[in-house]
């Protein structure tokens, strides 16, 4: 670090200016936190780190940060991406079933110790395209039992949701989902709470302040949004005050019944965000109840690449594949509206921004 001081005295007329210079030399990251920031923010930009240099790359073995543009352009990217899988063009790989020969290992005189015996088991039947209209996989579901008993209609449906669908559920969002009195859903909640498939606790939060409909709902033709005016809105919607809500989550032991990556319990800052989704949800089941069959929520999906973050939930379609995109934006800065609009754009995907 170098660092230089100017100081300036004046005697009447006669002035004097000293300067003083000063280095202090300390190790450092090559890159700063800002730095990567910074890199990341830029879809043109990656960290690169070439661990022996030769010829122009000469970089002593430390991450540098690059510049490149897109060998493709997005037309053909998309062009590309929905293309079907080769089957035997000329200059194709197909992947085929390969069976490694092994050698045959000489017989020993030793007696063969016993080994355990490893089994599989499966429950119930795999989901089928028919079973997963629903998402809720009611042949697995069927098999399954809580303690001594079956579950019912309800158990199913909830558990379901909590695992597949939303991360939480307040004890209001399932009496007015499943139309059922306070102290009866109490009361079974408790019971799944007690089989360890469901977790409650007490939450400090605003209410989820939507309206009837989304803050903004956008398909490929549109006009882009207005991130900023969208961002001003979405902050001031939550400037009241907070109350207190039972809310249940699912457990890590419901959402390896159900194969989700659910369990975890919501962060501080993800409870507003979560909360808000899961009104969203009841609207559907209230008012859209054929459309909330087709709810598809982010721990129900394979997670993204490293960096890359998975929409909310998405509406899929008979083929399973995503037809709109259902996003909580919670208190969304302008920078966030714009990357996930880019990210729909991109994939042209429909979506709704609550």
């Amino acid at each position: 670090m170098h660092s230089a001081t100017v100081s300036t005295q004046r005697d009447g007329f006669d002035t004097r200016t000293t300067v003083s210079h000063s280095s202090n030399q300390f190790i450092a990251p090559r890159l700063s936190t800002n730095d990567i920031k910074l890199a990341s923010d830029d879809p043109r930009k990656s960290i690169v780190l070439v661990t022996r240099g030769a010829g122009y790359s000469q970089f002593g073995g430390m991450p540098v940060v690059a510049e490149s543009d897109f060998h493709i352009t997005e037309e053909e990217f998309l062009r590309r991406k929905q293309m079907p899988w080769p089957a035997g063009e000329p200059g194709a790989f197909v992947p085929q079933t390969w069976t490694p020969q092994t050698a045959s290992k000489p017989q020993s005189r030793k007696r063969k110790s016993a080994m355990p015996l490893v089994t599989e088991e499966t429950i119930g039947e795999p989901p089928t395209k028919k079973r997963f209209r629903s998402f809720s996989w009611r042949a697995k579901q069927a098999q399954l039992t809580m303690s001594t008993r079956t579950w019912t209609q309800f158990d199913q449906e909830v558990v379901s949701a909590l695992t597949c669908q939303v991360r939480v559920l307040s004890l209001d969002q399932i009496r007015r989902g499943w139309s059922q009195p306070t102290e009866s859903v109490r009361h079974q909640m408790a019971r799944l709470v007690a089989s360890k498939l469901i977790q409650a606790a007490e939450w400090m939060v605003v209410p989820p302040p939507i309206g009837q409909r989304p803050m903004f709902v956008w398909k490929p033709g549109d006009e882009e949004p207005d991130a900023w005016r969208l961002s001003q809105a979405m902050q001031a919607r939550w400037r009241k005050s907070a109350s207190r809500h039972t809310v249940y989550q699912a457990t890590d032991l419901a959402a390896r019944l159900f194969g989700s990556s659910a369990g975890r319990p919501s962060r501080v800052y993800e409870r507003q965000h979560d909360l808000l989704l899961a009104e969203v949800f009841v609207r559907y089941r209230e008012e859209l109840p054929s459309l909330a069959e087709f709810w598809v929520g982010e721990e129900a999906l394979p997670k993204a690449e490293y960096g890359v973050k998975n929409p909310d939930a998405f509406l899929i379609d008979d083929e399973l594949q995503p037809r709109r995109v259902i996003e909580s934006a919670g208190a969304y800065s302008q920078k966030q509206v714009e990357t996930f609009h880019e990210y729909c754009r991109l994939a042209r995907l429909p979506y709704e921004l609550w």
